[in-house]
């Protein structure tokens, strides 16, 4: 297999770049590249050989929700009607009866879990948190995950570390592939951070396990929720090793990546709003500094972006908004602003789910987004539970993105933001 590797110029190119640069891109394009030309099986056999110090395995992904002996639920899976969103002129989207997640606390005797990765092995098994069908609906890309080398039918391949790099007496684990992401630091960790202490009296000694190499803001959020327990950081696929691993259940199931050209469904979404509202009651206060702007523009940056946005800027400036940019600014300042501010303006995204999630209970918020809506009906109705009024204002794709369509950059025009505006009472 290494002299396969070593002879295909395109192979070997890919292969050395994820030696390289081991947290990066290269080693999901080294598996995509070797399945695409030896199937699934045979791929495995390949990585393995470009990988040290692991042991090779296959066999079913099992659900965290049956490998779980000691658990504690706090609301079980069931269907629900998750309301639509408020649009311009009086509009709401369609209701759509979706099955919630159950939502649970468990406890592992002498698990291991891995930097990065969703995966967590115990007593010979490999599971991680889908529950139902949710990882045959929803189409993934197996191999994403830093442990997985791909999916044959209902079969799995993994590469788990040999020997654990941390042994930890218990351990509150808030590891994942999609870790990095601030979104999901919003929407998938901190949710299994307020569950698990919602549930379970943990002494003040426990830690988190939280994966290394995160922005700082990652690690101040959880730092700042869990009322300043120690963290603990595990290095990329590095396992650790845990006499008692607590992991709680996300609110819900982010595939480790959908295929290319495939978009999230509706239908697909598992949150429970009424739920998730009440364990964000129980956030520690955060007290208002009344000096600060009442009504805030948040620019964004990366992807789903305003097209325009030093012209929106100039346009909601008129209306009493002030622009602030929230990669400039620590997390405590993010904070107070969000709990006094009045009205919050933005791109639906990353940047709009910390005052949506940790912010005034009575805000207004106007949320532009491109016209994909799939994903936003969960977060809006968790910010609504929580007694927020959440306006979606849709606009027109500038920068069309085939891949992940809800990714799209888009533009908002003058009437609408007026129209926005003075629905929401922020057009004096």
């Amino acid at each position: 297999m290494n002299a396969l590797i070593s002879g295909d110029p395109e192979l070997a190119r890919l292969a050395q770049t994820a030696r390289d640069t081991p947290q990066g891109w290269a080693l999901p394009n080294l598996k995509a590249a070797l399945i695409a030309k030896l199937g699934v099986p045979h791929a495995h056999k390949a990585l393995t050989s470009q990988l040290s110090a692991v042991t090779p395995g296959s066999g079913p992904l099992r659900r965290m929700i049956d490998m779980a002996t000691d658990r504690q639920e706090l609301s079980p899976a069931g269907p629900m009607l998750l309301p639509g969103v408020q649009l311009p002129g009086g509009q709401r989207s369609p209701a759509t009866t979706i099955t919630a997640r159950a939502q649970f606390l468990a406890c592992f005797d002498d698990a291991t879990t891995f930097g990065r990765s969703a995966l967590i092995s115990h007593r010979g098994a490999v599971f991680s948190d889908h529950q139902g069908d949710e990882i045959n609906r929803v189409p993934t890309r197996a191999w994403f995950d830093p442990l997985l080398s791909g999916r044959d039918g209902d079969t799995y391949y993994w590469h788990l570390p040999s020997s654990p790099a941390l042994t930890l007496p218990e351990a509150i684990d808030l590891t994942g592939a999609f870790s990095p992401g601030w979104g999901h630091a919003i929407l998938e960790f901190a949710p299994q951070l307020l569950l698990a202490q919602h549930l379970h009296s943990f002494a003040a000694d426990v830690p988190l396990l939280v994966d290394d190499g995160l922005a700082e803001q990652h690690y101040a959020l959880f730092h700042w929720l869990s009322g300043g327990r120690k963290i603990i950081k595990l290095g990329f696929r590095q396992g650790a090793q845990v006499a008692r691993l607590w992991r709680a259940s996300a609110p819900d199931f982010w595939p480790i990546l959908r295929q290319p050209g495939t978009v999230l469904k509706l239908k697909d979404t598992a949150v429970n709003p009424a739920i998730q509202a009440q364990l964000l009651a129980n956030v520690p206060p955060v007290p208002a500094d009344e000096t600060q702007p009442k009504r805030l523009f948040i620019r964004r940056s990366g992807h789903a972006r305003l097209a325009d946005q030093d012209g929106m800027a100039e346009l909601l400036a008129k209306a009493g908004f002030a622009a602030i940019t929230p990669e400039t600014l620590s997390l405590k300042q993010q904070l107070i602003l969000f709990a006094g501010a009045s009205h919050i303006a933005g791109a639906g995204g990353s940047q709009l789910l910390l005052p949506m999630m940790f912010g005034n209970p009575a805000l207004k918020v106007l949320n532009f987004h491109n016209p994909d809506l799939e994903e936003t009906p969960a977060i809006v109705a968790v910010a609504e539970a929580r007694g927020q009024t959440v306006l979606v204002v849709p606009g027109e794709i500038t920068a069309p993105n085939p891949d992940l369509p809800y990714n799209a950059d888009f533009t908002i025009t003058e009437p609408q933001l007026a129209a926005a505006l003075a629905s929401l009472g922020a057009n004096q």
